[in-house]
């Protein structure tokens, strides 16, 4: 095999596992992908005493869906009072194993808006985890969880919401921090199949032609069939 030929020849296999690489990435793989949030829709919300250095927060909620983007949750404190704090945010499985944290500089959050954590994960929707705020040096900043005991508007994900870990509040069944839940999600099958995957293996077929063309294979073709053309005659 000459060096022309080799070479081609490398770029087909290339091409090939791109081809694969790219329609796996796009099913199962979440290479192409829509976001769907799961949100409190409640504007009524209240915050709980002050949390003390050692107090713990924690929600536990229940995925709708298999890949999770992205958790936000809030919570109150004094801005102006703020030197460097970080919270410590937490995700545990049933199992009580932690399966991710991440430390977070109140600095960079604002008091009672949402701060968006990334965890672009996968979990089993279903099963039960809870998610955990800390912040062993609070200090005077005030810090407070936020939560609604308004049940119609809830994120569909919260179950149980503890503080240091009991109920909270005289709703305690029924109180649910402010949090919201944003999942990647598949686009519709048939634009997998139609648009992506047809499109892939449309432009798969194309470069593979021009590749023959290049390699000699097309001349080879039209010279055995003029050879053929030859003999019957």
């Amino acid at each position: 095999m000459d060096k022309r030929l080799r070479i081609i020849w490398m770029i087909r296999v290339i091409l090939t596992l791109l081809l694969i690489g790219f329609i796996l990435g796009v099913w199962p793989g979440y290479l192409v992908h829509d976001l769907y949030v799961s949100r409190t829709m409640s504007e009524l919300y209240e915050s709980t005493e002050v949390l003390a250095p050692r107090s713990v927060v924690t929600q536990y909620f229940v995925p709708q869906r298999g890949h999770l983007s992205a958790i936000e949750f809030a919570v109150l404190f004094d801005k102006t009072k703020v030197k460097g704090e970080t919270l410590r945010f937490s995700i545990y499985n049933e199992a009580g194993e932690e399966i991710f944290s991440q430390d977070i500089k109140l600095e960079r959050m604002k008091s009672e808006s949402y701060y968006k954590v990334h965890i672009d994960g996968k979990l089993n929707a279903g099963e039960t985890y809870c998610w955990v705020i800390e912040c062993p040096d609070a200090g005077d900043i005030g810090l407070k969880a936020m939560y609604t005991n308004h049940l119609a508007n809830q994120a569909p994900e919260n179950a149980l919401f503890l503080l240091d870990n009991e109920k909270y509040g005289d709703y305690g069944d029924i109180t649910k921090s402010i949090s919201q839940y944003t999942y990647l999600i598949h686009p519709d099958k048939i634009e997998i199949i139609g648009e992506y995957w047809a499109g892939a293996v449309l432009a798969y077929i194309i470069c593979m032609d021009i590749l023959s063309r290049f390699s000699g294979d097309g001349n080879d073709r039209t010279a055995g069939r003029l050879k053929r053309k030859h003999v019957r005659a």
